[in-house]
């Protein structure tokens, strides 16, 4: 019989272990390669056209045209965050969700960096399996 504290994976992302006071389902963030390939190479196109806008407008001598293109930047700063944030997430991100009889604890975390989130039992109403609905 195999040791209950081992991973068992319930699908390609998803795996849960046993404990003696607990159990624990992680989820990865993990993509197929080719859409990680894709993602990756938007964001590095993403942060080389910011780069020739920071270049353009640290080049130019004329105030309407550096307003315009700082204006652009401030947008495409947030872009470019958000889509550093993404690439991250797919490649080290996961979720991991404790059930303990005293509480349960969510965690969002890259790698090992993140707290968890925990949630008394007796504000939990009903824990139970949703399935999809497939058209």
């Amino acid at each position: 019989m195999a040791d209950p504290t081992t991973p068992r994976f319930l699908g390609e992302r998803v795996s849960t272990a046993r404990h003696p006071r607990s159990c624990t389902f992680l989820i990865t963030q993990e993509i197929q390669p080719g859409q990680r390939r894709l993602l990756e190479g938007w964001t590095l196109l993403w942060l080389a056209v910011g780069g020739a806008m920071g270049w353009a407008a640290a080049g130019t001598q004329v105030p309407d045209e550096r307003l315009f293109l700082g204006i652009c930047l401030a947008f495409w700063c947030y872009f470019a965050f958000r889509g550093v944030q993404v690439v991250l997430w797919r490649r080290i991100g996961r979720e991991m969700i404790r059930v303990a009889p005293e509480a349960l604890s969510i965690k969002r975390a890259y790698g090992r960096w993140g707290s968890p989130r925990f949630i008394p039992l007796d504000q939990v109403s009903r824990l139970e399996v949703v399935r999809p609905q497939r058209p």
